[in-house]
C-alpha cells in the first residue's frame, strides 16, 4: 500500500490538524505580506550594507533545510563581512566555517517544518538580544525571513557551495553508514521513523554480506541495532568526518543524508513519495551518486535494502 507523503514541504496554510486539546501551533511560520516586504528592503540594504557584523539567525528549522538552503547563503555572504556570528543548534559549527557559532535554545523536537515555527519578529528579537548581551553595537541581520520568497533568492542574495568536510582528513574506511530516523517530532511526520526491527534485520542481512556496518545521527533520534558499530553522536564534526571517510551513506531522505551529499559522498536512500525525492537531485551541487531504494515507503524491506547497497557499490 502506498503510503501518504507526510512532508514534501510546508502546507499552503501553516496550520496542522486540530486535535482534542484545540488547534495545535503552526507547523512552520508563515510569512506576512508586511514580512516579505519588509525583508525585502532590508535585503537590499544588506547587499550594499558597508558594516563590517553580521549576525545570522537564530535558525529554528529542519536539518535539511539548513544544509540544502540555509548555509550555503551564509557562506555567500560571509565573504563581505570582517565578522559573522551564526545563531543555529548546538554542534553545527561544520556547516559555518570561517564564522563564530553559537548556539540557542529552540529544541529540534518541537521546531516545526521548513525554516521553523519561530515567527520573524521572534527572530529579530532574539537576534537583538544576542547583539546586546555579546555588545555588538553596529551590525546588520540575515534570517530566514530573507529567503522566503524566490523572489528574494532570485534576486538579492547568491549561493556559494563548499563540501561539508572536517577539519582534518580523514582515512578511508569500507564502512556502510546508515541513519535510521527515529525521532517523535511534533507535527505530521511520525510515519517517517524506521522500524526497529527492520533495521536490525538490514544490518544483520548486510553483516552476513560481508559488509562492514555503522549507524550515524544523533542518539536521541536515530537508532543503532544490535550488531552495528554505533557511531551516532551530538558532535557533529565527528559526524562529518565518518561521512568523509565511509564508502557510502543509507537511509531515509533526511537531514544526515543531505549532510552525506553535500559531503560528496554517494547515498542510497528511500522516500515515502516521489515529491520527497526532487530536492535531493535539485539540491545536488557536487553531483554524488544516488541510488533509490523506493520512493512509495518509509520502510522498504531489508532485503530490498540490501540489493540497493549491493548494487551501489558495484557502481562504484
Amino acid at each position: 500500500m502506498r503510503e501518504r507523503d507526510t512532508h514534501s514541504g510546508p502546507v499552503s496554510d501553516g496550520v496542522e490538524q486540530v486535535d482534542e486539546g484545540g488547534v495545535l501551533p503552526p507547523a512552520y511560520y508563515p510569512p506576512t505580506l508586511g514580512d516579505k516586504l519588509r525583508s525585502f528592503g532590508e535585503g537590499v540594504r544588506l547587499r550594499f550594507s558597508s558594516k563590517e557584523t553580521l549576525i545570522v539567525g537564530p535558525y529554528a528549522g529542519e536539518f535539511g533545510h539548513e544544509i540544502m538552503n540555509f548555509q550555503s547563503y551564509v557562506r555567500w555572504l560571509r565573504r563581505k563581512y570582517r565578522e559573522v556570528h551564526v545563531i543555529t543548534y548546538p554542534g553545527r559549527e561544520p556547516l559555518y566555517r570561517g564564522c563564530v557559532v553559537h548556539s540557542h535554545h529552540h529544541d529540534l523536537r518541537t521546531a516545526g517544518y521548513s525554516y521553523g515555527r519561530i515567527s520573524h519578529a521572534q527572530i529579530r528579537a532574539e537576534a537583538h538580544e544576542f547583539a546586546r548581551a555579546h555588545q555588538i553595537a553596529i551590525y546588520d541581520l540575515f534570517s530566514t525571513v530573507h529567503l522566503c520568497t524566490r523572489w528574494h533568492r532570485r534576486l538579492l542574495f547568491g549561493q556559494e557551495h563548499e563540501v561539508i568536510a572536517p577539519v582534518k582528513p580523514s582515512r578511508p574506511n569500507q564502512r556502510i553508514l546508515f541513519h535510521f530516523r527515529s525521532i517523535q517530532k511534533a507535527g505530521w511526520d511520525q510515519a517517517r521513523n524506521f522500524r526497529p526491527d527492520l533495521a536490525e534485520e538490514v544490518c544483520r542481512l548486510c553483516r552476513l554480506s560481508g559488509l562492514e556496518v555503522a549507524c550515524i545521527g544523533h542518539p536521541k533520534y536515530a537508532l543503532s541495532p544490535r550488531g552495528s558499530q554505533d557511531r551516532r553522536t551530538e558532535d557533529l564534526e565527528a559526524t562529518v568526518a565518518e561521512i568523509a571517510a565511509c564508502r557510502l551513506v543509507v537511509g531515509e531522505l533526511s537531514g544526515p543524508l543531505h549532510l552525506a551529499a553535500y559531503g560528496g559522498k554517494p547515498i542510497v536512500i528511500w522516500a515515502p513519495d516521489k515529491e520527497r525525492l526532487v530536492n535531493v537531485f535539485r539540491r545536488n551541487p557536487f553531483n554524488v551518486k544516488v541510488f533509490v531504494v523506493r520512493d512509495d515507503t518509509t520502510n522498504p524491506s531489508p532485503q530490498e535494502i540490501l540489493a540497493a547497497v549491493q548494487g551501489a557499490i558495484a557502481a562504484l
